[in-house]
């Protein structure tokens, strides 16, 4: 079995992600190509670490 988090450097796109959505960083200037796997990934990360009224919306309804 394939282990996804392996193919991500254990969450480090994740991570970056994060920070980048933390520091303000806007979404378009991920460094991963569109259409790629870790762009996936890393904005799923900058949407964890942004605090955009519309994101945080979306994170309670999936997690709340």
């Amino acid at each position: 079995m394939h282990n996804r988090n392996k193919a991500f450097g254990d969450g480090e796109v994740l991570e970056a992600g994060m920070q980048a959505g933390l520091d303000g960083t806007p979404l378009e200037s991920c460094p991963y190509p569109a259409g790629s796997a870790a762009r996936v990934v890393w904005s799923e990360g900058w949407r964890c670490g942004t605090d955009e009224p519309d994101v945080v919306a979306d994170q309670v309804k999936i997690f709340g």
